[in-house]
């Protein structure tokens, strides 16, 4: 019998719009189903375990291991896709990492030379964090350093070549921090292949998550957090001026994006779904839940455009708080309703033209909001 064990993977099957996704699955320790020393093609052979399909991968210049596309039970993750440019500049998207002490993320990058992670103690732009230098000094030295008020020190070195490669070649790997302990290693095997760790003595909370390249080189990252399958948000406070905050939460992969939230408002809960980190007007689409003194909602398909889809509200909203969900779809299509289950008491839907990636809010005509909300992997 083959003995499964639960590790962070690549899935064969995940080929959504907004890009591949990792996947939690389990590693096949079946040599004879893949081929065993065949290589030529060992990315593109697939076997079935179960009802299941698994992809072949070359291991250690032999076609050995089966990886399951599939999630395991109960292993939990939410996942994004970022391109960070040759700049040295985070992305600004701080992804929450999830409750508990120890806190994982696993992750695919391409990138020639410097691929940076950082875990920060708060959403600040440049707030104190522990960061983790891959292949740094043109990918031949790696660091786990701690930066505070923007100053890095105590930089701990390893001097090893390759762990980056050609703008063309995905890298694996995974990276904890646990009570101000911080590994990180090769591969998605969080634990495994580890190749550095150092403990801080006067340790910081690791609350979220961000990457960046620079030094010569760009990067293509699929990025997830593991041990939730959201990303919440309490308390976020938007005031009477008619205008999206401008954080511009990235959403989870997936070719359905999803949210709940409750927001106490008097009216005029907007809720923007951004196709483009830098969209303000167009290339959106917008849900007014409760406008016109909360009396009428609409979806429209850019910011105070035309109303697409317009559905009579009487006091849908209330300073106590009312809860909602929303969805966005890869084909366009857009819907919210009441509750805290998608997909139940639908008041509209629309279809538009684009996908979704950023979800932002805002409050006005006579009303402030506080949120609390949560995108949905």
């Amino acid at each position: 019998m083959l003995k499964l064990i639960f590790v962070a993977l690549l899935p064969w099957c995940a080929a959504l719009k907004a890009g591949r996704e990792l996947c939690i699955g389990n590693i096949i320790p079946d040599t004879d189903a893949c081929g065993g020393g065949v290589v030529a093609g060992c990315a593109k052979k697939y076997v079935k375990v179960g009802s299941r399909y698994a992809q072949c991968k070359e291991v250690d210049g032999n076609c050995l291991t089966a990886e399951l596309c599939t999630p395991g039970p109960n292993i939990q993750k939410v996942c994004y896709e970022a391109n960070t440019p040759n700049n040295a500049k985070y992305t600004g998207d701080h992804w929450k990492l999830a409750d508990g002490d120890k806190k994982q993320v696993a992750f695919t990058v391409k990138s020639k030379n410097d691929a940076h992670v950082s875990f920060f103690n708060s959403k600040k732009e440049q707030g104190n964090r522990y960061e983790i230098v891959i292949g740094g000094a043109g990918d031949r030295i790696s660091w786990i350093r701690k930066c505070t008020r923007n100053r890095c020190h105590n930089r701990h070195e390893l001097r090893k070549k390759g762990f980056n490669g050609a703008l063309s070649q995905e890298k694996e790997f995974w990276a904890t921090c646990e009570k101000g302990k911080i590994q990180w290693g090769t591969g998605l095997v969080v634990g495994q292949q580890m190749q550095q760790e150092w403990t801080d003595s006067s340790a910081m909370e690791c609350a979220y998550a961000d990457v960046r390249t620079g030094w010569g080189s760009t990067g293509h990252w699929n990025f997830c957090v593991l041990g939730s399958n959201k990303a919440c948000h309490q308390g976020v406070f938007t005031p009477d001026s008619r205008r999206y905050l401008g954080d511009h939460w990235m959403l989870p992969i997936g070719t359905e994006k999803k949210v709940t939230f409750k927001v106490k408002a008097k009216n005029d809960a907007h809720v923007g779904f951004f196709s483009h980190l830098k969209s303000t007007r167009k290339d959106m689409y917008e849900i007014v839940i409760g406008g016109w003194g909360n009396g009428q909602s609409v979806i429209r398909q850019c910011n105070q455009c035309r109303n697409e889809v317009v559905k009579r509200t009487p006091n849908v909203n209330n300073l106590a708080g009312r809860e909602f969900w929303a969805t966005c779809n890869d084909d366009g299509t857009v819907r919210w309703g009441t509750g805290s289950t998608i997909g139940e008491s639908l008041m509209q839907e629309f279809k538009g033209k684009h996908g979704c990636k950023f979800l932002d809010l805002m409050t006005g005509w006579g009303s402030s909001g506080t949120w609390d909300f949560c995108m949905l992997a």
